[in-house]
C-alpha cells in the first residue's frame, strides 16, 4: 500500500468522499420522487460533514491545533459549495419555528441527519485501516479502545458553551457579513474560530447531529448529559435568535416541503 505525507492522505480522503457524496446525490436525484430529495440531501449533506471532521482528528495528530483550524476552514468553505442539505438540526428548528416547514418534515429531516451521521464514523475509520499514511496507521490501532467523551467540564458550563456558540454562529449566518462573495468565508472563520476556543471544553460541536455522531456512544458521558449539553444547549439558542428575530416570527406560514 502506498504511503503518502498525511497531508496529501487526508486531501486524498476529503476529494474521495466529496466524489462519492457527489454521485450519490446524482443518483438519488434521478431515482427518488422529488418530494424526497430534500430528505436524502440531508442525510448526505450531513454524512459528509461527519467524516471531514472526523478525519480533522488526523490532521490534529500531525500538524496540530494551527493545522487543524486551517483544515476546518478549508472544510467548511468546500461545504459551502457543495451541501445541497442544511446538515444542521438548528437550521431545521429554525425553519420549524419561523413555519418554513411542518413540524412532521422537520422531524423526518433531523432523522435523515442522524442516520447519515451516523454512518459516517464507520465509513472513517474503514479509511484509517487503508494506513495511507504512518498518521492513519496510528489512528487505526487506536479503533479497538473506546472513544472518550468531548465533554471535559461539568453540565451547566458545557450547556452555556454551546448555547453560546450556537447563538454567535447562527446570527453570523443571519447577518450575512460580507455578502455573497465573502459571506461564507466569513462564516466559515467564525466557526473555525468557535471550535478552536472551545475545542477542550465540549469538542465546541454546535450542531446537535454532528455531536450525536461523534460522541452518542463514548465513555464517560451519560445520555442526559449528552441531551442536556449538544441538544438542549443549542435549542435553547435557536430560540432566543427567533425570539430576537421579528421578521422570523411574523413570516407567514409557508411549507416548503
Amino acid at each position: 500500500m502506498l504511503v503518502l505525507p498525511t497531508c496529501p492522505a487526508c486531501v486524498v480522503f476529503v476529494a474521495l468522499t466529496t466524489v462519492l457524496v457527489y454521485f450519490l446525490r446524482a443518483l438519488y436525484r434521478r431515482v427518488l420522487p422529488a418530494k424526497y430529495h430534500v430528505y436524502a440531501a440531508e442525510m448526505l449533506s450531513c454524512f459528509q460533514l461527519v467524516a471531514g471532521v472526523l478525519e480533522g482528528d488526523i490532521i490534529m495528530d500531525a500538524y496540530g491545533i494551527i493545522g487543524y483550524a486551517f483544515y476546518l476552514f478549508c472544510l467548511f468553505v468546500s461545504f459551502s459549495l457543495t451541501f445541497d442539505g442544511s446538515a444542521s438540526v438548528c437550521c431545521v428548528w429554525e425553519d420549524m419555528l419561523a413555519r418554513r416547514t411542518s413540524l412532521l418534515a422537520g422531524h423526518v429531516k433531523i432523522a435523515c441527519q442522524l442516520i447519515g451521521g451516523l454512518m459516517a464514523p464507520t465509513y472513517v475509520k474503514k479509511f484509517w485501516t487503508l494506513a495511507m499514511s504512518e498518521t492513519h496507521l496510528a489512528r487505526s490501532e487506536l479503533l479497538s479502545l473506546p472513544c472518550q467523551s468531548a465533554l471535559k467540564v461539568s453540565i451547566l458550563p458545557g450547556m452555556m458553551a454551546e448555547m453560546l456558540a450556537t447563538l454567535i454562529s447562527t446570527l453570523v449566518i443571519h447577518v450575512h457579513f460580507g455578502g455573497d462573495r465573502y459571506a461564507m468565508y466569513i462564516e466559515s472563520l467564525v466557526s473555525v474560530t468557535i471550535v478552536v476556543i472551545g475545542l477542550e471544553w465540549t469538542g465546541m460541536m454546535f450542531n446537535p447531529a454532528l455531536a450525536t455522531s461523534l460522541t452518542y456512544s463514548c465513555e464517560n458521558q451519560a445520555l442526559v448529559d449528552h441531551l442536556l449539553v449538544y441538544w438542549f444547549a443549542p435549542f435553547l439558542a435557536v430560540v432566543a435568535i427567533w425570539i430576537m428575530t421579528p421578521s422570523s416570527r411574523e413570516e407567514k406560514s409557508k411549507k416548503i416541503d
